[in-house]
């Protein structure tokens, strides 16, 4: 609270002035720098922790896909293919949302339209210059070059 005052002191006379002056923008930009400054943020953590709840995205699955196991999401236009092991769905969401949720599910962006279950992958090939990932069920999910060097590490091929 005493950083809050300190600030709030120091920013509104300032705003006052700029916005007087006509330089609404040189206001709007210190208002903004002194937020950042102020905002807390919890600490990042990207394992997940032991007992961890379910993710998230597997409430968004459809009724008939409930229970199911999660082979890949593959990003087509605005919604996402769901590969389960009870069939596939579409459902309306940005992959990059979904891949944030998926995080209790061990797995990997494959490729910038997808994302892999580890537990999926059957086989792995390369040729002429790409590589993809055979999924049980026979989904074949390519893997780009952007992402091909850390799956690489990470032994998925």
């Amino acid at each position: 609270i005493h950083l809050l005052s300190g600030w709030t002191l120091i920013a509104l006379p300032m705003g006052v002035f700029a916005i007087k002056r006509g330089r609404v923008a040189a206001h709007r930009r210190t208002m903004t720098g002194l937020n950042f400054l102020i905002q807390r943020r919890p600490p990042e953590t990207h394992a997940a922790a032991a007992g961890a709840l379910a993710p998230r995205f597997l409430d968004r699955l459809p009724p008939r896909l409930r229970g199911a196991q999660i082979r890949a999401v593959e990003a087509q236009d605005h919604y996402l293919r769901l590969h389960t092991s009870k069939g596939e769905d579409l459902i309306l969401m940005r992959l990059s949302d979904a891949v944030a949720e998926l995080e209790g599910i061990e797995g990997a962006q494959t490729h910038r339209s997808w994302w892999v279950a580890r537990d999926a992958v059957e086989a792995a090939r390369r040729g002429d210059g790409r590589a993809t990932l055979t999924l049980r069920g026979g989904v074949e999910a390519p893997v780009s070059r952007a992402y091909a060097k850390a799956l690489r590490e990470a032994g998925w091929f």
